[in-house]
């Protein structure tokens, strides 16, 4: 699903009742499918717009080595698809900074191709977020599709981890609230939001000797 990330529409015309979404079903050949997708063209005709799909914030601090991938397929595109799929980063709070470098797909197909390793190095100790803009014209507006976008850090990207500068850190109080779960409601332990957390139900099971 879309997860944690969010769809801000900059330009959005009334006929369009989306421009990114979730698509997920299966194919006639009985595949499975998911991923993200934008597009600006409906009942045969193309929308001048612009969307973005934005990650939540990706906290790098300690981090040395930082690897940016993601898998997208690009059709029905006119010109050069670089023009109208466009992919940023930014540290939170601070300007958006296009990424470039990556592969793109020919436009012309639903094959999806990865984009090969984006080094996000730059902003190692920094909290950021990724953006990912589709724009589209009365002349051009192809569907974008888009899964599997990971950002890698230090040993699983092949780096370590920097140690904590001195001093060494000392233990603090638990940020959790009711920790053990003892403290209980009508259904849930005190403090526990189901709405956030979506647990489901909780059993309460107790043995007393």
């Amino acid at each position: 699903g879309i997860g944690a990330f969010t769809i801000e529409d900059k330009t959005k015309p009334s006929e369009l009742d989306y421009i990114w979404k979730f698509d997920k079903g299966t194919t006639n050949s009985g595949s499975e499918y998911a991923y993200m997708k934008a597009s600006a063209f409906k009942d045969k005709t193309k929308y001048e717009s612009e969307s973005w799909l934005v990650s939540p914030e990706v906290d790098l601090a300690g981090a040395t080595t930082i690897t940016f991938t993601f898998e997208h397929a690009i059709n029905k595109a006119a010109g050069d698809v670089k023009a109208n799929h466009k992919v940023y980063a930014k540290e939170v709070g601070g300007e958006w900074q296009e990424l470039t470098g990556f592969i793109y797909p020919a436009g012309t197909d639903w094959n999806f191709i990865g984009s090969g390793d984006i080094d996000l190095s730059s902003y190692k100790g920094k909290k950021i977020q990724i953006g990912f803009q589709y724009t589209s014209t009365a002349s051009s507006a192809a569907t974008w599709e888009l899964k599997n976008v990971k950002i890698v850090a230090d040993g699983e990207g092949g780096g370590t981890v920097e140690p904590e500068p001195e001093p060494e850190p000392t233990p603090g109080n638990n940020l959790l609230i009711n920790p053990g779960f003892e403290e209980w409601g009508e259904k849930l332990p005190i403090k526990w939001d189901n709405s956030k957390y979506n647990t489901g139900e909780i059993v309460k099971e107790a043995t007393i000797k």
